[in-house]
């Protein structure tokens, strides 16, 4: 019997690097945010989709999802003030499926292929994270000074989306409070592996104006 995937993007941040909220500017005529829904809606296995968003925010996404027919089951949910605590609220929405996939909304390019392959390591491993290998030289600095420079050869980027059976990831969350910089490394804590595969270039987060930039290109917008 075929495991169904529930998704989670995590669309309730507000942006302060950027200097507004990122995953609502238009790309192309469409809400950031909405590039993932788009990409997650055309797996077969993925049966629900949880966006996470501010609560000023809810009737407006609502609106525009609805608009666009999407042929899945698309829940629209108020985030909180921190990451990990809104993506608590998405678990909680999870209804129907055994394996659960977590997403920034600011990546608004994961392929097919890269989601296809994410939730097959998943199911096969438990729990699965895409990385990019570190190709610049790290360094610690303090006071304006160089202290230490890291060896680069098992360093790595993650991105998302990041795989969990759905019974890891709960379990992980119920024991542990407080806020993550991502979802795997609260599954490391309980003693779980985390499988990797790779990750692709493409599948950046918009963090900087100078990456929204970038994303306009890759659309083809002027």
């Amino acid at each position: 019997m075929r495991e169904s995937v529930g998704v989670i993007i995590a669309a309730a941040g507000r942006g302060k690097r950027f200097g507004r909220e990122k995953q609502f500017i238009p790309l192309k005529r469409r809400p950031l945010y909405f590039y993932s829904i788009e990409r997650f809606s055309k797996i077969k296995e993925v049966k629900e989709i949880v966006i996470v968003v501010p609560k000023d925010r809810i009737k407006s996404c609502k609106r525009y999802i609805d608009s666009k027919k999407i042929k899945k089951q698309i829940r629209i949910v108020e985030g909180k003030n921190t990451r990990t605590e809104s993506v608590r609220v998405g678990l909680s929405n999870i209804f129907l499926s055994s394996v659960v996939l977590i997403h920034d909304a600011v990546r608004p390019f994961p392929s097919i292929s890269l989601i296809t392959r994410v939730i097959k390591e998943t199911k096969r491993f438990g729990a699965c994270v895409p990385v990019i290998k570190i190709t610049d030289t790290l360094k610690i600095i303090e006071n304006g000074y160089v202290r230490k420079t890291l060896p680069r050869k098992n360093v790595f980027k993650a991105q998302t989306p990041q795989g969990f059976k759905k019974s890891i990831i709960l379990k992980a969350y119920s024991l542990y409070k407080g806020d993550f910089l991502d979802d795997s490394s609260i599954v490391e804590l309980i003693g779980k592996k985390v499988k990797t595969t790779t990750g692709e270039v493409t599948n950046f987060k918009i963090t900087f104006p100078y990456d929204y930039q970038l994303a306009k290109k890759l659309v083809g917008e002027r």
